[in-house]
This record gives C-alpha cells, structure tokens and sequence, in this order.
C-alpha cells in the first residue's frame, strides 16, 4: 500500500496460498488493517495470460481493445467468447511511415479467470481500477528506476532506451522501453530456485538470452542504442549476471529495485518488497496515469453502478411507488370486507338448501335396485381384470438377460486397437458374432483378433472365420483391404426361464405366446 504522494510505502505483504484461497486471504488483510474502499491495482502473474503480437494498421489506440477481439487466436481450446483482450502499441524507430507501428504486443486472458480475480478483489471491500499484464509493470519501474524520470517528468522522446529484466520462479521477462514507449518483450521459460540461486548454465543461458534481445533492439528497432540494463529482484547469484551483462553489452547493468523516491516504511516492509511478488504489486501503483488499454480490466461505468446517485434516486422512487400501491390495494380490500361478508352469508344459505335437497335425492336413490345388465358388466370387468394381472405376472417372468451381454463385450471392442484396423460394422447375436471391417495391411486383421481374444469377455471365445477380403484404393490413394471375422456368440442363455408367477391357464411364457393370450383376453 502507498501513500498519497506515492513516496511512501506503508505496506506490503506476501501470503502464500492457493488461487482459490487468494478471495479469502486477501479479505482477511483487508479486514485487518482496515483497508476497505481505496483504490486497488493488480499485476498478473505470467501464467495467466497469453501474448500474441498482432499487425493492426490503420487502428487508433483507443480502438485496439475492441479490434484485437477479432484478430487474436483463442489459446487452447477456448472459443472468441471465452476470452477477453487488450494491447500495447509496439515502436520502432527504423521504420520509414510517419504513422505509428502497426504491431500490437495483445494479453489474451480468459474471461472466467478476470472475473474470477476481480470479484475476490472488490469481493474484499477494495476499488479495484485496473490489472496489468507483467510486461506493463516492467516499464512502469524501468521509467521509475531513473531518478531523472521522476523529478523532470522527462518525455519519453528525450528518454534513454532501457532493457529490464525480472527473474521470477517460473518464466523471466524481459523488455526494452524508452519512457512510456515498449519496443521489445520477450518471456525466457526457465526455472529459478531463488534459495539456491544460479547455477553456472542458468547464468550463460540468461546472458545469452539478454544479449540477443539488446542487439535485436540495436539493428532493428531503434536509432538510440541500449543504454542500461536493470535485472532483479536480488538474489544468490544475480550479481555474477549483471557484471556478466555489463561487460557483454558494454552499458550499466545495476540490480532491479524499488523506485529511488519509494521509502519503505520499515525493514519489513521493505523485505517483502523486494520480493518478485511485492515488487510486481507495487509497480501497478507508481502509475496510475497509463491509457485505458493498458489494463485488461475495465471498471463498469458509474451510471452502471448499483451506487450511483441516479441509480439510488430511481430505486427510492420505485420503493415509494411499490409501498404507494401497497396501501391502495390494502385500503380497497378493507373497504370491500363487508360486502365480501354479507355475499359469504347469502352463499351459505343457497348452499345449505341444495345439501337438503341432495339428501332427499340419496334417501330415494338408496331404495332402488341394482341393474342386472351393470352387475353383469361387473362380473365381465372383474375377469378381465384377473386376467390381465395374471398376464402382468407372466410379462415380468420373461427373460431379458440377453440384454446384459452387450456391455462388456463392447468395452473390450472399443479398448482392442491396432494401428491401421477399424471396424464398419458389428453383430453380436446370441449365438454368433460378426465383425467386418478394414486394414493397411492383412497380417493385422489376426493381431486384432488376436488381441481380442486376451480381453475378460473374449477369453474363452475363438473366432471361426478369418476372411481377408477384397484390396481396395482409396481416392486419397491408401489402399485397404477389407476383413471379416466370425465366431459362436458369448451373450447369456436365453433359454425361458421355469414359470414361478403362478400365471396359471396361460399356455407358454414366452413373449409370443403372451402377446396371443392379452389379444384373446381383449376380446
């Protein structure tokens, strides 16, 4: 956390915890030194986003966001809608058009990802403003680093090109920028043990990779040569790469820290913030000022807010209005009370009068004397009745294991591959099984059926026909040649099973005969 002035560190602090955590703890820092409602800044991890770079003539900076959303390649196997982007404007002196460069370094994030970051940000009672790639942060402590930066404001067109380099655990990031303006990023994939610093192939490898960034930048990019480098955050070893550095390009290279004007506010502030994770968080606050399409980020508008002062005035006026019709309809029903009594009373009087004359009607209708053609109906319903049930209890006796065999039998087809064999069609019977299909070559038709033969359902099971058919060519030009294996079937016996329902006068349990006996019931 810093000041006001931005010259003073009050805060920093790093907690270890899993992405799913991070809501929960920093709610909790939040809550524990009272930090709610100021204004909060993010830096990205590299692992959470993806950089394309991505020609863009003839587009503003105020359009890159909307127009890289057509341009960049969705990373993985997420779809246009899943993601959301922004840019940065790439320079380079050495080209001939006065118009700015047309090449854009794009962050491409995924949409769940930012909102999932953001909402465990404004979920902890901070203000979130913007989040910026790593590269950004980059730039933002390069121009900061420089004293002259900071106390002339000096343009970023008189400013000196300088290559920052940020040794993280997993992946370093290395840019070149003069001022505010980016020429050159690059991420080395590399992992870094900070306890144990640089071993001797880590060093030439960083070195290596520096120096092929500055001579880039030198021939291609820019008129005004490298004139410094700064690497960091400290640690074992980093020293032997800075000289290293140094000596390679033949500029200052000086170890990457905080700000010179950044006064921490006491030597544990101050560890933390030397830290690859306090430096980065610190750096998206020395610059609060960056263009809009910087952050990947955008805040909702303030007329979009639950809280702004419009949106408050029209949910009071909607609250009135609600209440307002409340107590209308309330004064109209107490108004209609006695009215809807007196028609209760005149209702229950017509009701008590039908009720007698029903009365009247049952006592008559008790004396009369069954029908003999309903009774006779009866009796006939009664036996079509017994007799669908005992028809119901015959059903349920049917024998339906055979539709048990075809599962496993299956899953072994379907775990049985041999490169160059597939299957166009397949018949599994109770007694017999049928498999056709085609091969690159003959000899693997046996292997499949070979290695079918070593699966559970297939163990006992030995396939009597082995037929290598016709060779075809295909009109790509691979020629097949096509394949039939038959053997006995392996389903369950389907053998009817003995008749325990007690459906006795029902001749046969099998499902034809059933069928027979339910139409003769029918008619």
């Amino acid at each position: 956390m810093l000041s006001v002035d931005r010259a003073s560190l009050e805060l920093c602090i790093t907690r270890p915890c899993e992405r799913s955590q991070a809501g929960q703890v920093l709610s909790d820092l939040v809550d524990e030194h009272d930090l709610k409602g100021i204004p909060a800044y993010v830096t990205l991890s590299r692992s959470d986003y993806d950089t394309q770079f991505v020609d863009l003539p003839g587009v503003a900076d105020h359009e890159i966001r909307e127009a890289l959303s057509w341009r960049v390649t969705p990373p993985g196997v997420m779809g246009s809608d899943e993601i959301v982007t922004t840019g940065v404007r790439l320079t380079n002196d050495r080209e001939a058009s006065t118009e700015e460069s047309s090449l854009v370094r794009a962050t491409v994030m995924s949409r769940r990802m930012l909102d999932d970051l953001s909402k465990a940000v404004t979920s902890a009672g901070l203000d979130l403003r913007a989040m910026f790639p790593r590269e950004t942060a980059l730039i933002t402590l390069a121009k900061q680093s420089v004293a002259d930066a900071v106390l002339d404001e000096q343009s970023s067109n008189d400013a000196t090109p300088i290559m920052t380099v940020f040794v993280a655990s997993r992946s370093t990031g290395v840019t070149v920028a003069r001022g505010d303006y980016l020429y050159l990023s690059r991420t080395v994939t590399m992992a870094v043990d900070r306890d144990n610093g640089l071993d001797t192939t880590q060093t030439d490898q960083l070195v290596s990779e520096c120096v092929r960034t500055a001579t880039n930048f030198n021939k291609r990019l820019s008129d005004t040569p490298l004139s410094q480098c700064l690497i960091g955050p400290s640690f074992e070893g980093l020293e032997n790469v800075s000289d290293a550095l140094g000596e390679s390009l033949g500029i200052d290279c000086h170890i990457l820290t905080l700000p010179p004007h950044v006064e921490p506010a006491d030597a544990q502030t101050k560890a933390a913030s030397a830290t690859p994770e306090g430096m980065l968080a610190i750096a998206a606050t020395l610059n609060v000022s960056l263009p809009e399409a910087d952050s990947i980020y955008q805040p909702p508008a303030k007329d979009r807010s639950i809280t702004a002062p419009r949106n408050l005035a029209a949910i009071t006026l909607a609250g009135v209005l609600v209440l307002a019709a409340i107590s209308g309809v309330q004064t109209w029903r107490i108004a209609d009370h006695a009215d809807a009594v007196a028609a209760a009373s005149a209702q229950r009087e017509q009701l008590n009068s039908t009720v007698a004359d029903l009365r009247e009607q049952l006592e008559q209708a008790q004396d009369v004397e069954p029908s003999a053609r309903l009774v006779e109906r009866r009796d006939r319903l009664q036996r079509q009745y017994n007799a669908y049930d005992s028809l119901l209890g015959a059903f349920e006796g049917v024998d339906t294991s055979l539709l048990d065999g075809f599962a496993a039998p299956m899953e072994a087809l379907g775990d049985a591959v041999v490169e160059g064999v597939w299957l166009e069609r397949i018949n599994i019977e109770a007694d017999a099984i049928t498999l056709r299909g085609h091969t690159l070559q003959a000899f693997q038709a046996e292997t499949f059926a070979s290695l079918l033969t070593a699966t559970a359902p297939f163990a006992e099971w030995s396939p009597s026909t082995l037929d290598i058919g016709n060779r075809s060519e295909r009109p790509s030009g691979l020629v097949v040649h096509d394949f039939t294996i038959e053997g006995d079937g392996l389903l369950a016996d389907t053998a009817a099973r003995p008749d325990d329902t007690g459906t006795a006068g029902i001749q046969g349990t099998d499902f034809p005969s059933l069928l027979r006996a339910l139409k003769d019931t029918d008619e």
